[in-house]
């Protein structure tokens, strides 16, 4: 008897899931309802390129002007706490 009762539960578990799943899916797509393909997506032939050296380079550009941000700020923040302590 019990087996039965266990059965009947998770038959109607998995009827609650398949529920809700179904009440997302009209959630979806009502949220969607207003879109207009105008024309399908078009696939490349060829792949893209990876342009690792033009990263490479862009990195160490931006690298090298944060440095350089980094080095003036740091001497004006000395600066200014030697002016300070000399009362300037």
């Amino acid at each position: 008897m019990t087996e039965g009762k266990t059965a009947t539960n998770s038959q109607s578990n998995e009827a609650a899931v398949l529920k809700s799943e179904i009440e997302s899916m009209k959630f979806d797509r009502d949220r969607f309802a207003g879109t207009i393909v105008i024309r399908p997506p078009i696939v490349s032939l060829l792949p893209t390129k990876h342009k690792a050296k033009r990263n490479a380079i862009l990195a160490g550009a931006i690298g090298f002007f944060f440095l350089i941000f980094l080095a003036f700020s740091i001497g004006y923040l000395k600066n200014a706490s030697k002016r300070t302590q000399k009362g300037v």
